[in-house]
């Protein structure tokens, strides 16, 4: 008896060893300010998570040493190991302001050139098919929490509401901000099936003002034609549909940023407005700042991507920002996703292999490798690439 309770004992001694720490953290900049909108990047996890407003952030993790990435839109991204001992960790995070190469970069003597936009979107259409099949299958969780705050609504519509299937007067409601908490578990299956399941929801959110069009971009790739319900500045009809800028440049690592403005050719709910930044090597998307308007509805993305396996870029946070203003209705909402890959397996039949799709661009032809490689290669290796070879190489890759 004695000997078994002496290994219950130890047991739950050991059990409390491997429970999880608290890490406590603030992103702040050079002078001490924080830095709103922050993400934050654990490459041994796969897992990403948002600061808030304040760029303060917190989470659970079992002891051990990890390699953090911290990024924010106009600061250099930041690597840095942190170490979680048995009582957690606290840190602050200072990051430095970007700075930015396009006066370097851009020097045309010719002014009636066109911008060196549609050379970097050409190359970035023209490998999307391979990011869009490569890979097979993945498993994540993705944590969900926002607020949405119903600020106007017409007499017509004010009536009885459903909150957690309990009837709930909508007056009570009205500039009162809402929570909504949920865990949900996502499986992928190539090329765009997605099975979603919530674990753990929480909301006092009526059912009437759902966010599952935001939220579509959970399920749903940049890569693809389609990108939640609009043309995506990547689908191989982009250039009829947008005008391309390259607003600025920057460095990652070994590569170069490109950061390039996405401009609608016409005011169309199938389009989308904003941002797209481009690893100048991989030709991956590196972040998605875009926007959509319909029908006065405006929902504003910024996804992050980050590299989960090597030359695998998934994304890893989303911020999504909704305004409505239709039909006497004024409401807005905030929402943050983060992303944890428990498993990801490539297509093994995919056109390109990784390490092949990270070394195309930057080396030359050799004779002995197949045609079709061969062929890429020369076409990634042209500084202009027309039309019709950005979709001579997307064929390469998905035949």
């Amino acid at each position: 008896m004695k000997t078994c309770l002496l290994c219950i004992i130890g047991f739950v001694l050991f059990a409390g060893n491997l429970s999880a720490q608290t890490l406590l953290g603030t992103i702040v900049n050079k002078k001490g300010e924080p830095v709103p909108n922050s993400t934050i990047y654990i490459h041994e996890l796969a897992r990403g998570i948002a600061a808030d407003d304040s760029g303060q952030f917190r989470m659970t993790l079992h002891e051990g040493a990890y390699t953090f990435e911290f990024r924010s839109l106009g600061y250099e991204t930041l690597t840095k190991p942190i170490t979680i001992g048995r009582s957690g960790a606290s840190v602050r995070i200072e990051l430095e302001e970007k700075t930015y190469l396009l006066e370097e970069v851009l020097v045309h003597p010719d002014r009636n050139a066109k911008d060196p936009a549609y050379r970097i979107m050409r190359k970035a259409i023209a490998y999307a098919p391979h990011y869009r099949y490569q890979v097979k299958e993945y498993t994540s969780e993705a944590y969900i929490k926002g607020t949405f705050t119903i600020d106007k609504i017409p007499a017509l519509l004010k009536r009885s509401v459903k909150v957690n299937n309990e009837n709930v007067d909508i007056n009570t409601l009205i500039g009162k901000p809402m929570i909504v908490e949920s865990e949900n578990q996502v499986r992928f299956l190539s090329p765009d099936t997605y099975h979603q399941k919530v674990v753990a929801l929480k909301t006092s959110v009526p059912k009437e003002f759902n966010m599952n069009k935001g939220l579509n971009t959970l399920t749903s790739s940049i890569y693809n034609e389609q990108f939640g319900g609009q043309i995506s500045p990547l689908s191989m009809n982009a250039f009829t549909y947008y005008t391309f800028r390259l607003e600025d440049t920057g460095v990652v690592g070994d590569q170069t940023l490109y950061i390039i403005h996405v401009i609608p050719k016409k005011k169309s709910a199938d389009l989308l407005s904003g941002y797209i930044h481009i690893l100048s090597n991989t030709w991956n998307v590196y972040i998605a700042d875009l926007t959509s308007k319909e029908l006065g509805i405006t929902m504003h993305y910024r996804i992050n991507y980050h590299e989960v396996k090597p030359a695998v870029f998934l994304p890893t946070t989303y911020d999504l920002s909704m305004k409505m203003n239709t039909m006497g209705i004024k409401a807005s909402g905030r929402y943050y996703a983060s992303i944890q890959y428990n498993s990801v397996v490539l297509n093994s039949s995919a056109a390109i292999s990784q390490r092949q799709v990270s070394k195309i661009a930057g080396k030359a032809a050799s004779p002995n490798r197949p045609q079709r490689i061969k062929q890429l290669e020369e076409l990634a290796q042209k500084e202009k690439i027309t039309d019709k070879e950005a979709r001579k190489m997307a064929k390469l890759m998905t035949d």
